[in-house]
């Protein structure tokens, strides 16, 4: 996994002084929340408060012209089709609105589209249908302000089209009665970053105009649910309604929700936003990839605890069937790109299969960026018509939504956001958009990603009174995170396996302070610090119940030599990436890449030591750095003992071939050509 860089927040410490003394805050949850950007009296207060307060909802532009056609279809008893999205946002805004209009006596369906074949929004097939089921008013939840052609449509069979969506709009907005849309100019709502489930939320609390906090105890548990899966940031009213809706979903769950909870092995649990992201929504957006979303807004209707389980389970074996459909996919995408060094040292990867299952592809490109530190987009091609669609994660710094507006006629469409957008394309425009993308990315220097530390802490704090402080701030998401803490200088004592040896616990000390933190999904083999390294830690701090007491459980996020210049590693990691993509390198970039004689024994003398070398370069550089040999020198090095026969690759351990082999280095093409300046291979 490609390393990040660390940046501590900044924050005032004369703010976070004034906090703590005027709400009586701890120092820590002071520090904490002003570290966050809540740095005002009004704003911490807010923070801090149990009450639910929320902003008018006819501040929203188009609301009243909203309300209005609804509640006089209601009124007339016209047919009114909440159309909503397949994912976890749009199933559970189409069941808040769905309910709440049938609630209120309206002659009411529902409409969610199937991913493969309806794709995202409105589409005319669809209309028609609606049309044919006698559907005077057609309300869009999670999408519809960018759809221009089907609005007219809809305008043309006689029908009238309400939408409510939290996407940006485009020049123009859908001809329709209304357009509730948050991110609309003329819009005065309060809250810019509500989800899809949010905006209809707040057409539901205008409908009812009994005040904003009406229907709080009827649907905070839904809009919990869709805010967290859509990884909106959760602040401001999104962070009081989830925080609620937790409060909710706890004391008594309903029917649908409690049987997910079961399905996913979390019944009798507490329930906190991490179950909702990483248990309950998988499993929802899992009905609309990988089957019908339709039953999971069923699971959501549902008051039947049978029927409810019985939802629930199907909804849990379609999200197996995703985890091996993603699986299967990754592995032939690592495999394409590891066999191609251009590829894999690009700045944006860009990988294609044939028949990829287009509902995975997005989960596929955000694990490869987490594996690479990488932008990258993963590309489906249809056999048969040629018809590619892709799909694209990023990270902070690098908008793809930008990149693709720069190359935007090779796409039939395209659309998104900063760090996650989609594409579709002729076969034939891949490997140009490859190309054009990267072009695009080469004025960018340095994309790596970031890992923001919360505060320095000192070992000794992490005790039990920390979790008070930690749970103070919660609930924890997009621009809310979960505390990272940095503990700096850290003396490595123990590095032990757990669970077969497939995962780490790690205990480390500075002083008086000593600290055990676990990682998941890491061996101690490929952990690569040892007994006696000094070394810095990101962990992140949570309670765990064992025999009834609770304990302090730490959780490693990240770790780094403590010596290390943290700029020079990542311009020497670019260095070598250049080289190996297959830039021309200037006269000064020769002579930082290019190793010596003794910079390569060195490196050969250290792994015969060490019987070959199984852990990723920037570890062999450390342990080489009173050689001063940096990550690029030490990269390149092997590349050349693997050249001569010396030393060989298999898969990502080098291995000792030939070491007895007397060899000419002014032999090696390798050190010829990069002394000449030019491309890699």
């Amino acid at each position: 996994m490609r390393r990040s860089k660390w940046k501590i927040a900044q924050y005032s410490k004369e703010k976070a002084a004034m906090a703590a003394e005027r709400f009586e805050l701890d120092p820590l949850a002071a520090l904490l929340t002003v570290s966050r950007g809540v740095d005002t009296p009004e704003a911490i207060e807010e923070f801090f408060s149990s009450d639910i307060i929320l902003s008018d909802p006819f501040l929203y532009a188009d609301m009243e012209k909203a309300v209005d056609r609804i509640n006089l279809a209601i009124d007339n008893f016209e047919r009114i089709a909440v159309y909503g999205d397949y994912d976890a946002d749009g199933v559970t805004a189409t069941a808040l609105l769905y309910s709440y209009l049938q609630a209120r006596g309206a002659d009411v369906i529902c409409y969610i589209p199937d991913r493969e074949e309806d794709g995202y929004g409105l589409n005319t097939e669809a209309i028609k249908e609606l049309y044919d089921k006698e559907v005077k008013l057609i309300v869009t939840v999670d999408n519809g302000v960018s759809a221009l052609e089907e609005a007219e449509y809809i305008s043309k069979l006689g029908m009238d089209l309400v939408v409510t969506d939290h996407h940006q709009p485009g020049e123009y907005l859908p001809k329709a009665v209304a357009v509730v849309d948050p991110h609309r100019e003329d819009c005065q709502g309060e809250c810019k970053c509500l989800a899809g489930v949010g905006v209809a939320f707040k057409l539901a609390t205008a409908l009812e105009d009994e005040g904003p906090e009406a229907l709080i105890d009827e649907y905070a548990d839904i809009v919990a649910l869709g805010t967290v899966a859509d990884v909106v940031p959760l602040t401001g009213e999104n962070r009081m309604i989830v925080k609620y809706g937790l409060k909710m979903i706890n004391a008594s769950p309903r029917p649908g929700i409690a049987a997910l909870l079961n399905a996913a092995g979390c019944g009798g649990k507490a329930v906190d936003s991490t179950t909702i992201a990483f248990a309950l929504a998988p499993r929802i957006n899992a009905a609309g990839r990988m089957g019908s979303a339709g039953r999971a807004l069923s699971l959501l209707l549902s008051e039947d605890e049978e029927l409810g389980e019985e939802i629930a389970g199907e909804i849990s074996l379609a999200n197996e069937e995703r985890q091996k459909t993603e699986q299967n996919i990754l592995s032939e995408a690592l495999s394409i790109i590891e066999k191609s060094p251009s590829k894999k040292y690009s700045k944006v990867i860009v990988v294609n299969g044939e028949n990829w299952h287009c509902g995975v592809i997005g989960i596929v490109a955000a694990r490869i960026t987490r594996q690479y530190g990488k932008p990258c987009f993963v590309i489906s091609v249809d056999s048969h018509t040629g018809e590619a669609k892709g799909s694209g994660r990023s990270i902070e710094g690098f908008s793809l939504y930008d990149a693709l507006a720069d190359c935007s006629e090779l796409f039939t469409k395209f659309g998104g956001h900063t760090l996650a957008a989609g594409l579709s394309m002729s076969r034939e425009n891949i490997d140009e958009f490859e190309r054009r993308i990267n072009a695009y990315a080469a004025s960018f220097s340095n994309i790596f990603p970031t890992l923001v530390l919360s505060c320095r802490l000192n070992p000794s704090y992490i005790t039990p009174s920390i979790l008070p402080v930690i749970e103070s701030i919660e609930p924890f998401g997009a621009e809310n995170p979960k505390p990272v803490f940095g503990l700096f200088k850290m003396t490595v004592d123990r590095v032990e396996g757990m669970g077969g040896g497939k995962h780490l616990r790690l205990t480390a000390h500075r002083g008086n302070g000593s600290v055990t933190a676990v990682k998941f999904g890491v061996s101690p083999e490929e952990f690569g610090f040892i007994p006696g390294d000094v070394i810095d830690l990101a962990v992140t701090v949570e309670g765990n119940i064992y025999k009834g007491e609770k304990r302090v459980s730490v959780r490693l996020a990240e770790a780094r030599p403590s010596d290390e210049d943290e700029e020079e590693f990542f311009s020497s990691v670019e260095l070598h990436e250049k080289w190996q993509r297959g830039e021309i390198l200037n006269d000064d970039e020769k002579e930082r890449a290019c190793p010596v004689r003794n910079d390569i024994a060195a490196v050969f003398k250290c792994v015969i030591a060490n019987s070959g070398w199984r852990l990723p370069v920037e570890f062999l550089s450390w342990r080489l750095k009173r050689y001063s040999l940096d990550y690029c020198k030490t990269a390149v090095a092997l590349e050349v003992l693997c050249e001569m026969g010396i030393l060989k690759r298999n898969g990502s351990f080098i291995e000792i071939h030939d070491p007895s082999t007397k060899v000419d280095l002014a032999n090696s093409e390798i050190l010829k050509s990069l002394k000449r300046g030019e491309a890699n291979g």
